[in-house]
């Protein structure tokens, strides 16, 4: 119904110990809808241990036509090999062949490496106790690189978009500010219906993207039913709207009897400009929901 000049994917949606198989069928029907796609991986791709691996993953799906997610390992400037599988930054032209707005997609990985969990022991247990994974240092340096170097060709700041699974440590922040009414933060739209599941270590990213004054919005994934986008010290950071029923959700959490399946639609103008909103298939097709209720009963 939308017809999408892109979709993106923003983790968790291709899992189990079946997922080469799903990974073929996801990328075939992704094919038929004949529109661009990309992706970032999810913590749950590939943590079950008969699950094919991340970097396979990512191998299969770059090889559809219309997948735009590269395979092959970024390095930086100084040739340091950058962190994650999947990285990737598409650039919007208009129609002059100019940059109009970047999109990153950047790896947040799945859960740290025991060495991270002993060198950050003391700042997760005075956190929020989460040993989920981080964006790493060589990623924040290939971000500031090309950001800077879009920025070099286009002649002015290019405004960007950046998608990763795992959402910052600022989600929470920023959020408790806007319910306290603080000046620095507005809630945009929706609602944290869990913890918001930040990696135990602040990587510092959301400092480095408000300092480049590229980047207008970080999406995450990861917290299936928190909905909410919030505007913190100029920068969106909000949730990708939750499009698949086979996860936990807000019926099999008892928090609601309405589920919010959906998707959200982000619109870019010729200016760069970002506008972003959300749909729920509850809203759209209220016909359908008392069967697809019917299965969490």
């Amino acid at each position: 119904s939308q017809k999408p000049d892109l979709v993106v994917l923003v983790g968790d949606n291709l899992t189990s110990a079946l997922n080469a198989r799903r990974t073929k069928q996801f990328g075939k029907l992704m094919e038929e809808l004949g529109v661009y796609w990309t992706l970032v991986l999810g913590n749950h791709e590939g943590d079950n241990a008969a699950s094919i691996s991340r970097q396979r993953m990512i191998d299969i799906l770059a090889s559809y036509p219309h997948c735009l997610v590269e395979k092959d390992i970024k390095t930086t400037n100084s040739g340091e090999m950058v962190w994650g599988v999947g990285n990737h930054v598409i650039n919007l032209l208009d129609a002059k062949g100019e940059i109009r707005q970047s999109l990153y997609f950047i790896d947040s990985g799945d859960e740290m490496t025991k060495e991270d969990i002993e060198r950050y022991k003391e700042e997760i247990e005075a956190t929020n106790k989460k040993k989920y994974d981080y964006i790493k240092d060589s990623q924040i340096q290939w971000y500031q690189e090309t950001v800077s170097h879009i920025n070099e060709i286009a002649k002015k700041t290019v405004k960007s978009v950046v998608f990763s699974h795992i959402p910052l440590v600022e989600f929470n922040t920023a959020y408790e500010k806007a319910m306290a009414g603080d000046a620095e933060a507005e809630l945009l739209y929706g609602t944290k219906l869990e913890t918001v599941c930040a990696s135990g270590h602040n990587n510092g990213f959301f400092d480095v993207i408000h300092d480049f004054g590229s980047t207008q919005a970080f999406i995450s994934g990861h917290d299936h039913v928190n909905d909410f986008a919030v505007k913190y010290q100029g920068i969106i950071l909000a949730y990708n709207q939750n499009s698949g029923y086979s996860s936990y959700n807000v019926v099999t959490k008892k928090i609601s009897d309405t589920l919010i399946q959906g998707y959200t639609v982000y619109t870019i103008d010729k200016d760069g400009g970002l506008t972003m909103q959300p749909y729920r298939n509850a809203d759209l097709y209220p016909g359908l929901q008392e069967a697809i209720l019917e299965l969490y009963q």
